[in-house]
């Protein structure tokens, strides 16, 4: 297990290299300041930059970055500064009722359907304009 020395950056996180959590950590999920205290009491794996290793936690951060820096919800962020202006017209996160779902999957021919998984409790599904 390492010490954090050296902070990590969003770059880090983004690309699996902040060496967050230890391998099958699971940090608990039902809140932010929940996840992000567990975050704070995991012992690290590696000194940031290290070595890479693919792990939910580090786009956990990312997201709650998002929400704290914007004031916004990191579905809403989502939507406002990335789908919309990429001309995804409908997007429903994890948990949010997907009312086109089932049309865009009888109707694949015309219409694309993304089906995106971020880490922990978010996911997106969305069409393509």
């Amino acid at each position: 297990m390492a010490s954090l020395t050296k902070p990590f950056t969003a770059h880090h996180l983004a690309l699996h290299r902040a060496g967050l959590v230890v391998e099958g950590t699971s940090p608990p999920g039902d809140s932010r300041e929940a996840f992000l205290q567990g975050i704070r009491r995991s012992p690290a794996e590696s000194k940031p930059e290290d070595r890479y290793r693919y792990t939910n936690a580090g786009y956990g951060v990312l997201a709650a970055i998002i929400e704290i820096v914007s004031g916004t919800p990191y579905n809403d962020y989502l939507r406002r500064e990335i789908l919309l202006p990429l001309g995804l017209r409908e997007a429903y996160f994890r948990g949010e009722t997907v009312p086109a779902l089932r049309s865009a999957i009888k109707s694949q021919r015309t219409t694309r359907s993304l089906l995106l998984r971020p880490p922990g409790p978010r996911g997106i599904t969305a069409q393509v304009a």
